[in-house]
């Protein structure tokens, strides 16, 4: 499946292991960064660290270089890096409501593992 995004369309199918992994170590570190969100009460400083924590989250899934093209014309910005963010959820929702539906199908067809012995 492709995630088109900024331009771009990036390829990534949560259903692949590699990919999954990755996946998983990028929600992983983000959920572990969202502890260091400055809050030093200065306001432009807690937008920038949730920024970068987005961002990382990119960079940790794809690469830096790709990560830096998805948010290229986007402002620093929570509610534009939260909606970056929120769209590549969905497309990840996505890929796991089609998977179910195929699960499903497939189940129908394949022989009970018990009644098989």
């Amino acid at each position: 499946m492709k995630w088109d995004i900024s331009g771009l369309s990036i390829s990534f199918d949560i259903t692949d292991a590699v990919n999954a992994e990755r996946y998983e170590k990028a929600y992983k570190n983000l959920s572990d960064a969202k502890n260091s969100i400055s809050n030093s009460g200065i306001i432009s400083d807690y937008i920038r660290s949730f920024c970068d924590i987005i961002k990382s989250f990119f960079s940790d899934l794809f690469d830096s270089e790709t990560a830096d093209l998805i948010f290229y014309d986007t402002p620093v910005s929570i509610n534009a890096y939260a909606e970056v963010y929120a769209g590549f959820i969905s497309f990840i929702e996505k890929q796991f409501a089609e998977t179910r539906k195929r699960a499903e199908t497939l189940h129908k067809y394949i022989p009970n593992a018990e009644s098989s012995v």
